[in-house]
């Protein structure tokens, strides 16, 4: 519904307010930014001078670095916090806000929120509020009337009275919709006809109420969404990103989510979505780029490139096709997991650990500790006897050196016993560093090897080649 003429000057008039403050506020923290990093570089230059070059052993020395160093992860910290609070201003100048909503609670009293992609604060006044704080979830409901919405303190109802849509081009209100029931069709026709841009744009002016249910979802510890082909699949994953990030900002870095993607030519359209949203870009992974990495240099996992070159080459194409189906079958699936339940059933093929050609721990032994604990999950299963295996050698270690110690000092070559222990520790050290890599071996699962012996197993058995 349009906005009476009165109105809209009324509205022009806040909007002209808030470029105001925006423009305050962006000056102010360019002389937040430039101090921030003037002190950073003057702390760098007194470690230097005060501090000076490292000695071993000065106490004095270690307590003075310290002290320069933990200042200058402060002046960092708070000059990356200035940094982001005020590339989030210059999103914000581009387009301060693009809805409001006016609620009325419970006691008669009212508020009006404007909606933008960060927050605005002045004299402790929200004149924007940011998408994703839980009040601002109104917005993206389908009705007016009576709603409520979650908040870290419970369920607070309240009623919709207003949601305005807005325009906004070059400091000017171009459009202001007043809806009713969902995102106007209008402002949702125009975005969908830009969106043949090389690039994903954000939709947080469109997001639909199913949508903002999944972006916002508190309870699912694993969420997925489905849906055809240019249903907003991948918008809602890194919106739901940006959310996550603002609801978790002390306890979730952008460089600990990894989107998996299918290209790089992917990862290129969906990179200016987050930074619209005045957040950090996660860590972008292929599939072929998580293959490398879990499979390390021993193993040469193929571009897409790589495949389909020797794909070409390949005269017998019919067994990779055959390979290729079976390989997402539900049998060869069945035929992985009961692979994968025996091996956790019986355990690793164990054996003796020795110490000079002496067993000090038999394979029967661990196969026991193994077995008596079905209970628990492989991982404790295998820590339980990890465990044992160390508190083990350790005492046959500290033997050891005792032994080896007294031995040296009978030969009267030392005049000092704790020399000669010390000589001797060396000497055992060196012998048991053969011996932890291989108890590591034994212990470490190895799943890509498992998982390779596997497939030849049943392919084998399938009598199918690649």
């Amino acid at each position: 519904m349009a906005i009476p003429a009165r109105e809209m000057e009324l509205e022009q008039k806040h909007l002209d307010y808030i470029i105001e403050v925006l423009e305050e506020k962006i000056g102010e923290y360019t002389e937040i930014r430039e101090k921030l990093n003037k002190e950073y570089r003057e702390l760098n230059k007194e470690l230097w001078e005060d501090v000076g070059a490292f000695i071993p052993g000065d106490v004095q020395q270690h307590l003075q670095y310290n002290q320069y160093i933990q200042m200058i992860k402060t002046t960092l910290t708070g000059a990356e916090n200035a940094k982001r609070i005020y590339y989030n201003l210059l999103l914000l100048r581009k387009t301060p806000y693009f809805g409001r909503i006016d609620l009325r609670y419970p006691d008669n009293e009212t508020e009006t929120i404007y909606i933008g992609t960060s927050t605005l604060e002045k004299d402790r006044e929200i004149l924007i509020c940011d998408w994703r704080a839980d009040i601002c979830s109104l917005f993206y409901e389908d009705r007016l009337g009576t709603l409520t919405y979650e908040s870290p303190g419970g369920t607070v109802l309240t009623e919709l009275t207003l949601k305005r849509q807005y325009k906004i081009e070059k400091d000017k209100i171009v459009g202001a919709f007043d809806t009713t029931v969902k995102i106007d069709d209008e402002i949702l026709q125009e975005i969908l006809s830009k969106n043949t841009d090389e690039k994903m744009s954000v939709i947080v002016r469109t997001i639909q109420q199913e949508q903002n249910k999944a972006i916002r979802d508190r309870r699912s510890k694993v969420l997925l969404v489905t849906g055809p082909a240019g249903s907003g699949k991948t918008s809602v994953a890194l919106h739901r990103i940006a959310w996550l990030l603002y609801k978790n900002r002390d306890r979730i870095k952008a460089d600990q989510i990894v989107a998996l993607t299918p290209n790089k030519i992917f990862n290129d359209y969906i990179s200016d979505v987050l930074p619209d949203l005045g957040e950090q870009n996660v860590v972008m992974k292929t599939f072929t780029d998580l293959g490398r990495i879990v499979l390390g240099p021993e193993f040469k996992v193929l571009s897409q490139g790589e495949l389909m070159e020797r794909y070409l080459k390949t005269k017998n194409v019919s067994n990779i096709h055959e390979l290729i189906r079976w390989k997402n079958s539900l049998e060869f699936a069945r035929l992985l997991e009961d692979h994968v339940n025996r091996y956790i059933d019986s355990g690793p093929d164990f054996d003796d650990i020795e110490i000079d050609g002496q067993v000090i721990i038999t394979k029967s032994k661990l196969r026991e500790l193994y077995a008596s604990a079905k209970y628990l999950q492989y991982s404790y299963r295998m820590e339980r006897v990890k465990t044992y295996i160390e508190t083990v050698l350790s005492k046959v270690k500290k033997e050891m050196i005792n032994q080896a110690a007294d031995r040296l000092w009978e030969t009267g070559e030392y005049t000092d016993e704790k020399e000669a222990k010390a000589v001797a520790r060396m000497q055992i050290n060196e012998k048991f560093i053969d011996i932890v890599a291989a108890v590591s071996q034994l212990l470490s699962a190895e799943p890509v090897n498992m998982y390779a012996s596997f497939l030849k197993k049943v392919t084998e058995q399938k009598k199918i080649s690649g």
